[in-house]
């Protein structure tokens, strides 16, 4: 599914990167190909959080609950959802405008 959260963040990256010559099939490509990767790195630091004891639960839990629920989760466990996400995302910036 996609985040459009993630999707403008990615394109105001690359607005920011200032990609010359790139066909629009290609960015379009490119934004879904990072969007992805991106939504990847937050989702592993999220789960980073838990310990391995929570870890098992929501696995249980994915399965069975909504997308609300699932976020509800991380913050039933005081992981500030929020802080992570902003972390990741600064570290992404930081990496793809750099490279």
């Amino acid at each position: 599914m996609e985040n459009p959260t993630i999707h403008s963040f990615v394109e105001a990256l690359l607005a920011e990167k200032n990609l010359q010559g790139v066909d629009d099939d290609v960015k379009a490509q490119l934004i879904e190909d990072l969007a992805a990767s991106l939504e990847d790195q937050i989702n592993a630091a999220l789960l980073d959080q838990l310990s391995d004891e929570d870890l098992e639960e929501f696995e249980r839990i994915v399965d069975e609950e909504s997308v609300d629920n699932i976020t509800n989760y991380f913050y039933n466990k005081n992981i500030n959802v929020t802080e992570v996400t902003a972390g990741v995302l600064a570290r992404f910036r930081a990496s793809y405008l750099s490279s």
